[in-house]
C-alpha cells in the first residue's frame, strides 16, 4: 500500500457484510482456501463427494464472505443458501428453502423414482431390457411406458408411494410427492409443500397434516435433499447466521437433517458461531465430517484485504498494525473502520489522526449523548448520595467524575467516567487516575466507558475495582446499580471489621483483670468471626481446590499426535486463564502486603467465583480425558471392536456434556492473560477439539495419517501457521 491520495468513490462498503450473490472482495486465507478445495472438489465431481462441514467463527469474521464464494463455484450443481437469521425454522422453511427449489426438478425426480419402480416390474427379462436400460437413464417416460403396455398403474403408484415414505420417513410427504406426477394437482401439492394446508384432494389421498412447526420444516427440508440427492441431482445448501444456541426441541429434528445429507450428492456447509456448535451436543456434532475454525486476520492479512479493496492506493502500510489492533483482526469492523478513515481523508491521505477518528466514530456501538447526566438520574433514582466532579483528596489526581461516600470516615465508591479507549497512552491516563484513587484509604474505583475498548487493552481491568463498564442503553442502569452497591457492600464490611480490631486493641491493652480481659478477648473474637463470615466461608472453599491439576502427560502414553492436541487444547485453557492457579490466587489474598489487599478487593465480586468453578472443573475435565483416552488407546484393538467404539463413545459423550454446560465465558483471567483476538482463538480451539474428539482418537490409533486429515485447519499443528485467518465478514 502506498501512500498516495485517496482517490474517487470509498472502494469500502458502508457495512462491511456480504451478500450472497452480490459481488465481494475475499481475502483467501488458510481457513477459507481448504473449505474451498472441498467444495470445488464436489462441484467439480473431482471429491469424495457430499460432505457435511461446520465453519465457525464469530461475527466479522467471513462466513458470509465465504459462502458468497461458494456460491460462484461454477458447476452442474443447485446452490441453496439459507439465512438463519429469518424467524425460526418454519420461516427459513417456508421463506428461503423452498423458493428457491424449482417445481419442474422436483416432479422430474420424482418421475426417475418412479421409473425404477416400473423398471423392476419389468424384472431382467432379455425382452424387456432394452425397455429397462431407457427407464433407468431417464430416457423413457414411466408414465407413458406403463400406459403403453398396459401395466397396473394403480399398484405401481401404491409402491412408489411406499418407496417414497420410506425415503423421506414420514407419510404425508411421501404421497405428496407421488402426487407430483398427477397434473391436476401438481399444484395443490407444491403449495402445500411450501407450507400451506392440505386443500381437501390432498386430504383425501392421505396428505392430512401442514408443514406447521420447526420439526416437520426440518424433516420436509431432509425429504427433498433425499429426493433429490436418489437420482443423481446434487445440491450444494450453505446455512449462515447460526449463531444462537439451537434449542433442545429442535436437537432431533436437525439430527434427522444431518443424517439426510449423508449421501454422496449433498454437500452442506454450516456456518454457525462456537455457541452453536457446542449447543449440538455430541450426537449431533459427530455427524459432521469436518470443522473449520475461521481465526482474526493477522498483519499480512489485515494489508492483503485493504489493498485488494484499494489497489493499493490511499492507505500507508504503516498503518496496517494499527487497524489489526483496533479491530482486534476482526474483518468487518476492519472494512467499517476503512471505509469511514477513507470519507474522513477526503481528497486526502488517510493518516493516523484520520483512523483514530474513524474508530472513535465506528467503534463505539452505543454512545450516550449524556452519560454523565443519565449516571446523575441512576443515582438519585437508588436513593444514592453522590457528589459530581469531585476533588476526593487535597492530593494530585484524585479527582472522580462522581463519588459516593461510605460511613463518615473517607471511604467511598468512585466513578470515573471516559469515552472510547484506543490509544495505550488513554489508558495508561485512567490507570494513573485510578492509582491517585487507590492512595486515599478506602477507596473503591469503577470505570464507565461510552464507547468502546480497543482488543488488545485488556489490562485496564486489574487497575480498578471491577472490569470496566461499557455502556449499552438496555443494561446499563442495571449493571451501574448492581457495581455500586457491591462495592458500597465491600467498604461497608471493611469498615465494621475494622471498627471491631480497633475495639479489640483498645480493650485488651491496658492491663487489665486477667477475668475482664478473658471474656473481652472471646467477646470480640465472637465479633470479629460473625463480621468474618463472608471471607472465612470464601477462604474454607477456595483453599479446598486442588489447584491447577497435573498438565504433565498421563503416565499412559498416547499414540503419536494425539498428544499434540492435548497439548494444544491444555494451552488453550491456560491462554484463556491465565497461568496462576485458583490456590495461588487464594495464597495471594491471605497475605499481608498490597497484593494481598488488591486479591481480597476482586474477591468480593460473587461472578469470581463462578469464574473460578468453571476454571477448575475445566482442567480436571481435560485431565481426566486424556487419562481415559490413553488407557482406551493402550487396550484397543485394530480396528477396535463394538464393544470398544461404545466405551470410547461414552467417554466422549461424558466429556461433551459437561464441556457443554462450563460457562466458558464466565472463565476469569487469574494473570497476565490473552487479548480480546486470542481468548476468541483459544476458544476456537477447544470447540474445534470437542467436535472432532472421536474422530481424532479414532484416526490416532489406526496408525495412519487419518488424525491429520480429520485435523480442522482452524487447530493448527505445529506445521501450520498458528492463526489461520479468515476472510471479511
Amino acid at each position: 500500500m502506498s501512500g498516495a491520495a485517496a482517490p474517487g468513490p470509498n472502494p469500502f462498503p458502508f457495512s462491511g457484510t456480504a451478500r450472497v450473490g452480490q459481488t465481494a472482495v475475499t481475502t483467501l486465507t488458510e481457513a477459507i482456501g481448504f473449505t474451498l478445495t472441498q467444495a470445488a472438489g464436489f462441484v467439480n465431481g473431482a471429491g469424495s463427494g457430499g460432505r457435511i462441514l461446520a465453519v465457525v467463527g464469530g461475527p466479522g469474521s467471513g462466513k458470509t464472505h465465504l459462502a458468497a464464494e461458494l456460491h460462484r463455484l461454477d458447476g452442474d450443481v443447485r446452490f441453496v443458501y439459507l439465512d438463519a437469521l429469518l424467524d425460526g425454522v418454519l420461516a427459513l422453511y417456508r421463506h428461503g428453502f423452498v423458493r428457491q427449489l424449482d417445481l419442474g426438478e422436483a416432479v422430474a425426480a420424482v418421475s426417475r423414482h418412479y421409473a425404477e419402480v416400473v423398471a423392476e416390474e419389468l424384472g431382467d427379462s432379455p425382452f424387456t431390457a432394452e425397455l429397462v436400460a431407457s427407464l433407468r437413464s431417464g430416457a423413457a417416460d414411466p408414465q407413458v411406458v406403463v400406459e403403453e403396455i398396459g401395466l397396473m398403474a394403480g399398484r405401481l403408484r401404491r409402491t412408489l408411494r411406499q418407496r417414497l415414505h420410506a425415503l423421506t420417513g414420514d407419510e404425508s410427504l411421501g404421497a405428496a410427492f407421488a402426487l407430483l406426477l398427477v397434473p391436476d394437482l401438481r399444484s395443490s401439492v407444491w403449495e402445500w409443500l411450501s407450507g400451506n394446508p392440505p386443500t381437501a384432494p390432498l386430504r383425501e389421498r392421505g396428505v392430512t397434516a401442514s408443514i406447521g412447526d420447526d420439526g416437520l420444516a426440518l424433516t420436509a427440508m431432509g425429504a427433498f435433499l433425499k429426493l433429490f440427492g436418489t437420482v443423481g441431482r446434487r445440491l450444494m445448501v450453505v446455512v449462515d447466521g447460526l449463531d444462537d444456541p439451537l434449542p433442545q426441541r429442535v436437537r432431533p429434528g436437525f439430527r434427522r437433517l444431518l443424517d439426510m445429507c449423508t449421501g454422496p450428492d449433498v454437500f452442506l456447509v454450516l456456518c454457525c458461531t462456537g455457541e452453536f456448535l457446542r449447543s449440538l451436543g455430541q450426537d449431533v456434532r459427530q455427524r459432521i465430517d469436518t470443522t473449520v475454525a475461521l481465526q482474526p486476520l493477522a498483519g499480512p492479512e489485515v494489508e492483503q484485504l485493504v489493498h485488494d479493496h484499494t489497489g493499493g492506493t490511499g492507505f500507508p502500510v504503516e498503518l496496517v498494525p494499527e487497524i489489526a489492533r483496533l479491530t482486534g483482526g476482526n474483518a468487518r469492523w476492519i472494512i467499517r473502520l476503512c471505509h469511514r478513515a477513507y470519507e474522513l481523508a477526503a481528497s486526502g491521505e488517510v493518516t493516523p489522526r484520520r483512523l483514530r477518528r474513524a474508530a472513535e466514530q465506528v467503534m463505539a456501538g452505543s454512545i450516550a449523548p449524556d452519560l454523565h447526566g443519565e449516571i446523575s438520574r441512576i443515582l438519585d433514582d437508588e436513593g444514592s448520595p453522590y457528589l459530581a466532579g469531585i476533588d476526593v483528596d487535597d492530593r494530585e489526581g484524585a479527582r472522580a467524575d462522581f463519588w459516593i461516600a461510605v460511613g463518615d470516615d473517607g471511604a467511598g465508591c468512585a466513578i470515573i467516567v471516559s469515552g472510547s479507549v484506543f490509544q495505550s497512552a488513554e489508558a495508561a491516563a485512567l490507570e494513573s487516575r485510578a492509582a491517585g484513587l487507590h492512595k486515599i484509604p478506602g477507596q473503591r474505583v469503577l470505570l464507565v466507558v461510552n464507547g468502546e475498548i480497543a482488543p488488545d487493552l485488556t489490562g485496564l481491568g486489574p487497575s480498578f475495582d471491577s472490569v470496566p463498564l461499557l455502556y449499552h442503553p438496555a443494561t446499563f442502569a442495571t449493571e451501574l446499580i448492581e457495581l455500586v452497591r457491591r462495592m458500597t457492600r465491600g467498604l461497608e464490611e471493611e469498615r465494621e471489621r475494622r471498627l471491631m480490631r480497633e475495639i479489640h486493641d483498645a480493650v485488651v491493652r491496658p492491663q487489665a483483670g486477667v477475668q475482664a480481659k478473658v471474656q473481652t478477648e472471646a467477646l470480640v473474637a465472637e465479633l470479629s468471626q460473625r463480621m468474618d463470615t463472608q471471607f472465612l466461608a470464601m477462604r474454607s472453599v477456595i483453599s479446598g481446590l486442588v489447584g491447577a491439576p497435573d498438565f504433565g502427560r498421563s503416565p499412559q502414553p498416547l499414540p503419536a499426535g494425539l498428544d499434540e492436541h492435548f497439548d494444544r487444547v491444555l494451552a488453550a485453557v491456560t491462554g484463556l486463564t491465565g497461568p496462576e492457579s485458583e490456590r495461588e490466587m487464594v495464597q495471594r489474598a491471605l497475605s499481608m502486603d498490597e497484593s494481598g489487599r488488591a486479591q481480597r478487593q476482586a474477591f468480593q465480586d460473587p461472578g469470581l467465583y463462578t469464574g473460578l468453578g468453571a476454571a477448575a472443573v475445566l482442567r480436571v475435565l481435560l485431565v481426566w480425558l486424556r487419562e481415559n483416552v490413553a488407557r482406551w488407546c493402550a487396550a484397543v484393538s485394530v480396528p477396535p471392536t463394538a464393544v470398544q467404539t461404545d466405551q470410547l463413545d461414552a467417554t466422549c459423550k461424558i466429556f461433551a456434556d459437561l464441556y457443554t454446560s462450563i460457562p466458558l465465558s464466565k472463565l476469569v483471567v487469574t494473570g497476565p492473560g490473552a487479548n480480546a483476538a486470542e481468548r476468541v482463538r483459544h476458544r476456537d480451539t477447544l470447540d474445534v477439539f470437542a467436535a472432532q474428539l472421536r474422530q481424532l482418537v479414532l484416526g490416532a490409533i489406526a496408525g495412519s495419517d487419518a488424525a491429520s486429515a480429520a485435523e480442522p485447519p482452524g487447530l493448527p499443528a505445529a506445521r501450520r501457521r498458528s492463526t489461520p485467518g479468515s476472510g471479511e465478514a
